[in-house]
């Protein structure tokens, strides 16, 4: 008698009572699933060139006079950093592989080519980025492309940067920046 009342009781404490206890409610409707898998590829640190250790924000100067900025292409401040990246159990590296680099600026890009500023600042100017082994240009969302990575030692890939006037109207301000990067294989 127990084992036949435990059903109904559960059923009864659930809501079951028949088939009819849904009829009421019905529809449709459609549930979405998104992800993303990765291969997470190897760790790349932002460092001081000179001193080989981890280094961010990188400083331009703090008190650059709006004076040096009389034309377009004037330049002045100077930075130095680079990206370096560690093979090893994380990272694994083929001999001869080759990379590509991509900056992309979070405020867009200046008329020349370069990554603007944070807005409320400094106008008139934005950052110049340099690859420092070819001297190259590297502008806002084209990739550096063709960067040979070692497979047994650290790569260390170094650029510079400064200030470069659009023109001659250059204003005062803070002069800050936000790039990011995506490596990718060649």
């Amino acid at each position: 008698m127990k084992v036949r009342m435990l059903p109904l009781a559960l059923a009864a404490a659930l809501g079951v009572t028949g088939p009819s206890a849904f009829a009421a409610v019905n529809g449709s409707g459609e549930v979405r699933f998104e992800g993303t898998i990765t291969d997470t590829g190897c760790p790349i640190e932002i460092v001081n060139p000179s001193l080989g250790s981890p280094n961010a924000p990188i400083q331009l100067g703090d008190d650059i006079n709006k004076k040096l900025f009389k034309a377009a292409g004037d330049t002045a401040g100077f930075g130095e950093f680079a990206l370096r990246i560690n093979p090893g159990a994380d990272c694994v590296v083929n001999p001869g592989d080759e990379i590509q680099i991509t900056f992309q600026g979070a405020y867009g890009a200046t008329t020349r080519n370069n990554f603007s500023l944070e807005p409320n600042g400094a106008t008139g100017l934005g950052l110049a980025l340099h690859y420092k082994t070819t001297g190259a240009q590297v502008k806002h969302n084209v990739p550096l492309t063709d960067i040979a990575v070692s497979n047994t030692a650290p790569t260390v890939i170094p650029f510079t940067v400064n200030y470069e006037a659009e023109g001659a109207a250059v204003t005062v301000g803070r002069a800050n920046s936000k790039i990011t990067f995506v490596v990718a294989p060649n």
